[in-house]
């Protein structure tokens, strides 16, 4: 006879999977393709053990969650992302997912970063619509972590609002509550798409 699961939240799951310690019963909320990749380790077993780990529910609906999980140390702070499905009215760990595609932004950040003053100034006649200035710090905060983004939106709120207002007024964003009109067959896309990971995509040991 199967045993009854402890009916455990996502973030409560979540918490146990990136804990530095063991958690037995791991493999009773992995499904699909978390179980398939699953160790006998769980996960925060296998990140290093001098990383802070802090969980947030971002989204909980009736059959799916999204838990955001930020690793912490001194110097820095990275983001991944489980998602977790309801079956037969117990929660479990569906896939572990992180940012596609940040891996490009340090190398450009780098150049950019080194450029002299000559070559500043020469980037910015090429490139009059954005800048060194305005390039360089795009990009930062593309590969910032999600605490990062969260303070730069408090720091310039009042100006994001004023262009969101702007925005609505030439008529080119939706305002509250309207739907925009694009295709159903054309769902939109991610400005910062997710792609599968593992505990390699986190952190150096």
């Amino acid at each position: 006879m199967a045993r009854a699961l402890a009916p455990l939240q996502p973030l409560q799951i979540a918490e146990q999977f990136v804990a530095p310690a063991g958690w037995p019963e791991m493999r009773d909320y992995l499904c699909c393709e978390a179980a398939g990749q699953a160790r006998r380790e769980t996960l925060g077993q296998q990140i290093p053990a001098r990383l802070q780990r802090v969980c947030q529910l971002v989204q909980q609906g009736p059959a799916t969650a999204v838990v955001a999980v930020e690793l912490r140390d001194s110097l820095d702070r990275k983001d991944f992302y489980l998602h977790f499905s309801k079956e037969a009215g117990a929660w479990k760990l569906l896939a572990i997912r992180n940012l596609a595609m940040t891996h490009l932004g340090p190398p450009m950040v780098e150049i950019l970063a080194g450029m002299t003053p000559a070559e500043v100034a020469d980037y910015d006649q090429k490139h009059p619509d954005a800048g060194h200035a305005f390039t360089l710090g795009n990009l930062r905060l593309w590969t910032s972590a999600d605490a990062d983004i969260a303070a730069h939106f408090a720091r310039n709120r009042t100006d994001f609002q004023q262009l969101l207002r702007l925005v609505q007024a030439a008529g080119t964003f939706p305002r509250p509550g309207l739907q925009p009109r694009t295709p159903a067959s054309r769902p939109p896309t991610p400005t910062r798409p997710c792609t599968p990971c593992s505990a390699s995509c986190f952190w150096p040991r």
